[in-house]
Order: C-alpha cells, then sequence, then structure tokens
C-alpha cells in the first residue's frame, strides 16, 4: 500500500495527457497520506491539466501533505485554480499544503478569491506555502481575500507567503493581512516575502508589527522587504 509518491517532472515535455494518465493511477492510491508533484517549467500542462488533477485529489480522502509545484507552467490562468481549489477543499485530514505558482503570469486576484473560498474549508492545516511571486496581475484585493481565507484556519502553526514583485500590493493589503494574523493565535512561524513590492510604505510595515506582537507562541520571523523603494 502505497503512502507516499513523490514525482519530478521538472522541464518535461509532459503535457495535459500525461497528468490525464497520471491521475487514473493516483485515483487508485486512495489511503496515500502524501502526494509530491514538480512541474517545473512544464510549459505544456494547462488548465485542462490541473483540472484533471484537481478531480483527482478530491478521492484521495486521507491525503495529510500535499506540495504541488507549477512554476512557470505559463499559460496556467485562474480557471485552473479554482479548478484545484475545488479538489483541495475536501480534504479534511490536510495538514500541510504547498501550492507553487511562481512566474505564472495569467494569474489574477480571481484566483486567489477562489482559493480562499476552499481553503477556509481545510480546519485541520496546521502549515501553508503560498508561492505568487511574480505573479505581477496580483493586486490588494487578492491578498485581502486570502487573508479572508487563512483567517478561518485557527490550527495554524506555519505560515509561507511570497508576493515578491507583486507591485500592485500596498499597505491596504499587507493590513488587511495583519488583521488575519492577529486571529492566528497559534502561529509559531512566519515567513513573508514582498521584495520588490514598490507601493508599501512606512504605513503597511505599521500595521503588519501591530498584527505579530501578541501572537504569544510565535518562535520564528522571517519577513523580506528587499527593494521595496518607498521604505529607504
Amino acid at each position: 500500500m502505497i503512502e507516499s509518491l513523490r514525482i519530478d517532472f521538472t522541464g518535461c515535455l509532459i503535457s495535459d495527457k500525461g497528468v490525464k494518465s497520471l491521475c487514473e493511477v493516483l485515483e487508485n492510491m486512495s489511503p496515500m497520506k502524501d502526494l509530491d508533484l514538480n512541474f517545473r517549467w512544464c510549459s505544456r500542462v494547462t488548465d485542462n491539466g490541473i483540472k484533471t488533477l484537481g478531480q483527482s485529489l478530491k478521492r484521495l480522502k486521507f491525503l495529510e501533505n500535499i506540495n504541488l509545484n507549477f512554476f512557470k507552467c505559463s499559460t496556467v490562468s485562474d480557471n485552473g485554480i479554482y479548478k484545484l481549489s475545488r479538489g483541495l477543499e475536501r480534504l479534511n485530514s490536510l495538514k500541510k499544503l504547498n501550492l507553487n505558482f511562481r512566474e505564472c503570469f495569467n494569474i489574477t486576484d480571481t484566483a486567489l478569491h477562489h482559493l480562499s473560498e476552499r481553503l477556509r474549508n481545510l480546519t485541520n492545516l496546521k502549515s501553508i506555502t503560498l508561492n505568487f511571486r511574480w505573479c505581477i496581475k496580483l493586486a490588494d484585493q487578492g491578498l485581502n481575500d486570502i487573508s479572508e481565507g487563512l483567517k478561518k484556519l485557527g490550527s495554524l502553526k506555519n505560515i509561507n507567503l511570497n508576493f515578491e514583485k507583486c507591485q500592485q500590493i500596498t499597505d491596504e493589503g499587507l493590513g488587511n493581512l495583519s488583521q488575519c494574523l492577529q486571529e492566528l493565535t497559534c502561529l509559531e512561524n512566519i515567513n513573508l516575502d514582498f521584495s520588490g513590492c514598490a507601493s508599501l510604505t512606512d504605513e503597511g510595515l505599521s500595521s503588519l508589527s501591530e498584527g505579530i506582537r501578541n501572537l504569544l507562541f510565535l518562535k520564528n520571523i522571517n519577513l523580506s522587504f528587499y527593494n521595496c523603494r518607498q521604505n529607504h
């Protein structure tokens, strides 16, 4: 009985057809607890492939850890994330979630809204990593929505968010994230990257500090605002 599966397709020519074949196998692995799939630089994987993967995830009800990497899958859009999030929402055993959409340039705030609506159902989640580095269409509304979803996850201990070079994010978005963090009272580790978000100012940083100052169980904080020029 297979409990853990890791496959690295980095740079391969795998397409939606290959993802479909993989998912047909996955659906017969219902006892599986750990799933790690790396589609980095697989430009032929589109929303259709992600949709198929989302449908398969619904059947893997015992999953505890998911790591999915779609770095530079350049055609992935809001619709793909919507379909994937539909597959995640009923995984009640899930404890750790890592989603990487770095440099998926077609993703907008709509995708984060869809993801937020489903994340709030994962009430046993202990650790979450969301990488939207260089998703340049993202703005405050997307960060606001993600914050609203995360706010419902009272068991979270580890949060890792990367919005590097999402230059439309302003102090408003950071303020809403701060309010979210205030309510996640079990947090032990916070890792936030807003490098290159040039619209952030002292006001946003002040809001963030207010959000984390009273988290009694916090052990580690890693914040990056590298090249946020207005803070200099």
